[in-house]
């Protein structure tokens, strides 16, 4: 009896934790900002702060805002070329996804997490594909049966198709839609146009996936939409959106 309660009340505070993963306005800003100027000093120092709360309370729903941070701090080292610190952070990143995981197997946004996490190690060694792909693959799917709302999880669905070789999986029109879901879902939170990056990144790559996809207006307007929620994001204002233009010139 009291092994079933206390697991009563691990899973209440696990499912507590879930629901209250929101960051310090402060902080929001801060890695918003990081996502949008492509800094990587604002995510470390973001980071930082993330990792000093976490020390002091312990509380999972800090590990799990560390872990998102962490993502978003692989993604910037990945656009600018910084192989070396993104490979460090992405292992990093990827222990404490798992360490979610063994707290909670069936949380959906940790899954959505790992299952990312594990594409970023296959682009940095492509041999690992044959084994990591399949596994990347099925956190995703099993995120998405845990929580069909959950826009992370559509997210990364769609980063899968779209890095996939079409031999092996991957598939632009269904990276489309996955993307498309994920926006869909992000835009019906309150909090989507309130300094997420995620939303934001989501909204990049559904530009991205519907030019591949010979989308091409339906990729203007996505980028313009982006800038509409941020006018000053660089790397839509001053190198996807000209780019396109050139094309549909």
């Amino acid at each position: 009896m009291r092994k079933i309660i206390l697991a009563i009340i691990s899973a209440a505070f696990l499912t507590s934790a879930m629901a209250q993963n929101v960051l310090p306005k402060n902080l929001k800003v801060q890695f918003y900002k990081a996502y949008t100027s492509n800094s990587q000093e604002l995510w470390k120092d973001g980071l930082r702060q993330l990792d000093a709360i976490y020390n002091s309370d312990q509380d999972v729903k800090w590990l799990l805002e560390i872990t998102k941070a962490e993502f978003g701090l692989v993604g910037t080292c990945k656009g600018v070329g910084d192989k070396k610190t993104g490979k460090k952070y992405s292992d990093q990143a990827q222990k404490h996804a798992e360490e979610l995981l063994r707290k909670n197997e069936d949380w959906s946004e940790a899954h959505a997490l790992l299952g990312g996490l594990l594409g970023f190690q296959i682009s940095y060694s492509p041999m690992k594909g044959m084994w990591l792909g399949p596994k990347s693959d099925q956190h995703i799917e099993k995120a998405i049966r845990l929580d069909e709302k959950n826009p992370a999880a559509w997210y990364q669905k769609g980063s899968s198709y779209y890095h996939t070789p079409g031999m092996f999986g991957g598939d632009i029109g269904k990276s489309v839609e996955s993307f498309e879901q994920s926006v869909a879902l992000y835009e019906q939170k309150a909090e989507a146009l309130d300094y997420n990056w995620q939303y934001l990144d989501a909204l990049v790559w559904l530009g991205q996936a519907y030019q591949k996809n010979d989308q091409l207006e339906k990729a203007k307007a996505t980028y313009k939409k982006a800038l509409r929620v941020e006018p000053e994001f660089g790397w839509v204002k001053n190198h996807l959106l000209p780019e396109l233009d050139k094309k549909l010139d």
